[in-house]
């Protein structure tokens, strides 16, 4: 590879890894005032300031050439491409969730899978109606009325459709987690990439 290509992925890789630490990081902080004025407990607000931490001790780290090139790169990669399945666990496939056993805590993401619905949707699942009040449960109307989960973000996802597809609507829907999930598979990429090519040297 030659020195100009590298420094340029080197600063693609960077940039991106700091814009995703500095949205983290504010992210971090802001959901921790929130938790703490509602009087809430969340485990997302110190996740994102632990990832911000790790992205900003691995750049002085780096810098003062305190860690090889190639471990950086290594270790970036892996970051970014942690940080991005973390989402998708969290949003999509639930497995953390399971095993720490989350929810029993009061921790989990508390939203269905099988029926596209929120548990803390604002809508009651009875609709303040007796479920035996004359009508039948087979009145044509659907079950999945299109409600689906707030995800305390302010939008609302639907669980129903492959693993993928809901990953990227959930993507569609969050810009900020559209602009960060970019950065870091950009960020993995081009860490990635160094990393060869530090190896093969």
């Amino acid at each position: 590879m030659e020195n100009e290509t590298k420094v340029r992925l080197l600063y693609i890789a960077a940039g991106a890894a700091v814009f995703t630490g500095v949205v983290h990081l504010i992210l971090g902080v802001a959901g921790a005032y929130e938790s703490f004025a509602h009087g809430t407990v969340s485990p997302l607000p110190p996740l994102f300031t632990l990832s911000a931490i790790a992205i900003l001790l691995g750049a002085v780290a780096f810098h003062r050439g305190i860690i090889a090139p190639v471990y950086t790169y290594v270790l970036g990669s892996g970051l970014m491409v942690l940080m991005i399945a973390a989402y998708a666990d969290w949003h999509v496939l639930g497995i953390a969730e399971s095993a720490l056993n989350l929810d029993e805590r009061g921790l989990g993401h508390e939203h269905d899978h099988d029926d596209g619905h929120s548990h803390d949707d604002g809508h009651s699942h009875d609709g303040g109606h007796s479920h035996d009040d004359g009508h039948s449960h087979d009145d044509g109307h659907s079950h999945d009325d299109g409600h689906s989960h707030d995800d305390g973000h302010g939008h609302d996802h639907s669980h129903d459709g492959p693993a993928l597809q809901v990953f990227i609507n959930h993507l569609i829907d969050d810009p900020v987690a559209l602009a960060t999930k970019g950065a870091e598979a950009v960020a993995a990429i081009c860490f990635a990439a160094l990393a060869v090519n530090e190896y093969r040297r």
